[in-house]
């Protein structure tokens, strides 16, 4: 969720206390204006919808809360207790923040191994289909010399890719 979105006051109030507190009471802190089942279903539409898929949006909500803490704490306080307050939150943000680039690098991490994988076994097929449809054009033994230096010129190729990006 990016910190432009404006959520109602009641959806602010049932995403605060949806984790500690029931349905019934979310409604009784709300003044009964939406009933237990309503708090229930808005509280399913808010965590399921699109903007509240994932595990780094979901954290996003944990940040956009801390921003909004320390931003009231900005305006109606200026004394040293406040000051310290605030540079604990801001700590909290910057480890939050430093958490999910770390993980979002493990995941990239992890994609990349995963398509190098995906490609390595199509390219492991599609020579095993030549090398066959080849069969009588071609020597087993030239064919598997060929294999091996076009796998070196590949590994070449993508070390350059790599030290360029």
């Amino acid at each position: 969720m990016s910190t432009d979105v404006v959520l109602s006051k009641i959806d602010q109030t049932i995403l605060r206390y949806c984790d500690s507190e029931s349905a019934e009471e979310i409604s009784r802190r709300l003044g009964g204006v939406i009933t237990p089942e309503r708090v229930a279903a808005q509280k399913t539409v808010l965590l399921t919808s699109k903007r509240w898929v994932d595990a780094a949006e979901q954290d996003e909500l944990v940040l956009y809360r801390l921003r909004n803490i320390l931003a009231q704490l900005e305006e109606k306080y200026l004394d040293l207790d406040n000051a310290l307050v605030q540079l604990r939150f801001l700590k909290e943000i910057g480890a939050r923040l430093d958490k999910r680039r770390e993980a979002t690098k493990i995941d990239l991490e992890t994609y990349d191994l995963n398509v190098a994988r995906v490609l390595g076994q199509v390219v492991d097929q599609s020579l095993s289909y030549m090398k066959g449809a080849l069969r009588s054009e071609v020597d087993p033994d030239l064919w598997d010399q060929l294999v091996i230096e076009a796998m070196r010129h590949a590994q070449t190729v993508i070390e350059q890719k790599a030290v360029e990006d």
